[in-house]
């Protein structure tokens, strides 16, 4: 099960699962091929429908009940329907969506059908007051009902700090320092159409009672709000983006606050991943999407796997994980239990390409059952990085980890993540992202790390360093400066990620760009040096 997609005829991603009828109905987003060139814009990402899947069994055949709702039929809509969600109340059937309004702005819209399999007539407007995207409904026992929702980067919700869209904090993508970015939520009507109240933030605290941080990418908000509850314990869960980790936090109400407790799942093949959790016949299944089918970002499926509960004392999410001989990248299951009571596992993650360890251990730097990554990196593979990493003070490479070789180093592209990534965890590497790229720069702490890993003598710096050290000035690019290379202008074509003019960042798709000037993206097609300047491989402001 944990395989197979669970349709191939078409694709499908983002999946909202509910049990309606004796049945699972799964709710995704409906990827299509286009012509549209791969690119950190999120062009490619062209949906315009949603189809409604059911399965009456676990394993057994699933139903496409066809188109449930087309772009075309909503008038406010100007394109791209991303992830969906659905509820059921007062005997009818509710279908939420975002899409861009014809401002290009992120609204979520409300359809109605008297089936859980639709069609679903869409309210002429979207939501009073809704902005954003990924909307997730969420039925309590006591009948009330709520939205949770928000995305940042393409997302938008960083244009929402103020209550008022703000169309020049798009550029901020999101804060370097202080708290991070929250989801949203808010009570619904009694008839489901619009909000009951004021929307609010949705804290997710640290163990201590603390913000998580923006600079904290393994655990911070990012997209893909889900709410379910068990045993009287409300359990939110969410992606992180670029580093591509589902988590998960409690609570005692669907109100908050939410205290971060773990992942659920670990990263899978392609861009980020988007999930529900249902409870089936009394067990409790996950819902994600990678493209292990297609091999590309913009075409992926829906798959699902069980996931556990350990009935000792109070509920909590542990990542943890079995060890599976698979030619997927799908690297854990999900598993429930009580954190006085993490377990004690060592398994091995196979893949087509590699093997991982995840050891879990009490003493991680954010959290105790967190697990370690280690990788067993041949050293004299570890000491071409290292030595690369020093002469040149900088780094990119691809997200690949299937890539035979890095386009600079002769070593595989996937040592050069994994031991960058390492870097990172101990501080001595800054991590950047990208769309399709991983931007690594030494930071002064890792410089005496690998001088001393390397035994050279103190005189001896990167070649970024020697720069530096020439000027004070920013490096070129820093504040928009179009640096050494030639520098191509990219379309202004509007995918997931929206339309783009000369200059508005509003259309850039979950795009990392701390620092920049008014880029733009590069095109599918475009190979990023990373050649001392910071910025530079990461395209530049349209001419």
């Amino acid at each position: 099960m944990p395989d197979e997609p669970l349709v191939k005829h078409i694709f499908t991603a983002d999946p909202s699962a509910h049990v309606f009828k004796g049945k699972i109905f799964v709710y995704p987003s409906h990827d299509r091929k286009t012509d549209i060139k791969d690119n950190d814009n999120g062009d490619q990402y062209d949906m315009n429908d949603y189809h409604v899947l059911s399965l009456e069994s676990i394993g057994g055949p699933v139903t496409d009940h066809g188109v449930a709702l087309k772009a075309e039929d909503i008038p406010w809509v100007s394109k791209q329907l991303w992830a969906p969600d659905a509820a059921s109340k007062n005997g009818k059937y509710y279908l939420f969506f975002p899409a861009r309004d014809k401002e290009g702005i992120f609204r979520i819209g409300v359809a109605v059908s008297s089936a859980p399999e639709g069609p679903f007539k869409p309210e002429p407007e979207p939501i009073a007051g809704s902005y954003s995207i990924d909307p997730a409904s969420f039925v309590d026992e006591d009948g009330k009902a709520y939205l949770y929702f928000g995305g940042v980067w393409g997302g938008q919700l960083q244009c929402w700090q103020t209550g008022k869209f703000v169309k020049e904090a798009y550029s901020t993508m999101e804060a370097q320092t202080g708290p991070a970015l929250l989801p949203r939520v808010a009570q619904l009507s009694e008839d489901m159409l619009s909000f009951q109240g004021d929307i609010s933030e949705l804290a997710i605290l640290d163990a201590d009672g603390t913000s998580l941080r923006s600079d904290d990418h393994d655990r911070r908000f990012f997209e893909a709000a889900w709410m379910h509850k068990r045993n009287g314990k409300y359990y939110f869960s969410y992606s992180t983006g670029d580093t591509h980790f589902l988590a998960y936090a409690t609570g005692d109400s669907p109100l908050g606050p939410f205290t971060y407790q773990g992942r659920i799942l670990d990263p899978v093949q392609g861009w980020t991943t988007h999930h529900s959790i249902v409870e089936f016949q009394g067990k409790w299944y996950l819902f994600y999407h990678d493209t292990s089918l297609s091999g590309k970002n913009h075409l992926r499926s829906v798959k699902m796997r069980e996931i556990f509960y350990n009935e000792d004392g109070d509920q909590s999410l542990v990542e943890a994980s079995v060890a599976e001989a698979s030619t997927r990248r799908i690297s854990t299951s999900a598993y429930f239990s009580t954190p006085a009571t993490p377990p004690r596992l060592k398994h091995t993650l196979r893949t087509n390409n590699y093997h991982e360890l995840f050891n879990p251990t009490n003493n991680d730097k954010y959290h105790r059952r967190q697990p370690t990554a280690k990788m067993l990196i041949p050293k004299a593979d570890r000491k071409k990085i290292h030595e690369y990493l020093f002469r040149e003070g900088v780094l990119v490479a691809k997200k690949d980890y299937d890539a035979p070789k890095h386009n600079d180093i002769d070593t595989k592209n996937l040592y050069v993540v994994k031991a960058c990534q390492s870097l990172t965890s101990r501080g001595y590497v800054k991590t950047q992202f990208s769309w399709q790229y991983y931007y690594y720069t030494l930071t002064p702490e890792g410089l005496d790390y690998l001088r001393e890993w390397l035994h050279l003598p103190a005189e001896i710096v990167p070649a970024t360093h020697i720069k530096q050290q020439r000027s004070h000035a920013p490096p070129r690019g820093m504040m928009g400066g179009e640096g050494e290379r030639e520098r191509k202008p990219f379309g202004g074509r509007g995918g997931r990620g929206g339309d783009r003019d000369r200059g508005d960042r509003e259309g850039g798709y979950r795009r990392r760009d701390a620092g920049e000037g008014k880029e733009g993206a590069p095109s599918g097609e475009f190979a990023p040096s990373f050649r001392g300047g910071f910025g530079r491989g990461r395209g530049a402001p349209p001419s």
